[in-house]
């Protein structure tokens, strides 16, 4: 996703949002939760651009992983 202007790392985290990486105001993110609840969120930031993409099982994995610490 997309933004004008880019909000702020813990606006995303609060919404269940997990930043995978960031280049200037584009974020690639996982999210946890509803889609739905998750994208009406999202929307009301007003991102210039938003697409959904469903996760493979490698980036589910790696994910989780490195949450829990391995890989660091």
């Amino acid at each position: 996703m997309a933004f004008k202007n880019s909000p702020s790392v813990k606006t995303l985290t609060e919404m269940n949002v997990q930043i995978i990486s960031q280049v200037g105001n584009y974020f690639s993110v996982m999210a946890r939760g509803d889609i739905d609840e998750i994208m009406e969120k999202l929307n009301s930031l007003n991102p210039v651009f938003i697409e959904t993409m469903p996760s493979t099982l490698e980036e589910v994995f790696i994910n989780e992983m490195e949450g829990a610490g391995y890989g660091k």
